[in-house]
């Protein structure tokens, strides 16, 4: 879509505007990419500040003694995973 411009606005005469003339898309994509990295930034900030602390991880061996406790295993599979375990 052009526009001619015959000596109003200050134009000289034969001047011909266009969409995007000049250096308006590089200003126009500046301002674009501008808008992205905020929000970009402010998502990152907003589950950064939200994140909560991880549950302090079980060993294997805190594994083992737990379900050692639990009677889900006997004390002598308990003993040779725990041998089997500690080997490695």
């Amino acid at each position: 879509m052009q526009l001619e411009v015959a000596g109003t606005y200050g134009f000289q005469e034969g001047y011909t505007l266009t969409h995007m003339d000049g250096w308006s898309w590089l200003w126009m994509t500046t301002g674009w990419l501008a808008t992205i990295v905020v929000i970009a930034l402010i998502v990152w900030a907003a589950q950064r500040g939200s994140a909560t602390p991880a549950s302090p991880s079980h060993s294997a061996i805190d594994v083992l003694a737990s379900r050692y406790a639990q009677g889900e295993i006997t004390a002598e599979e308990y003993e040779e995973r725990r041998t089997i375990l500690e080997q490695r």
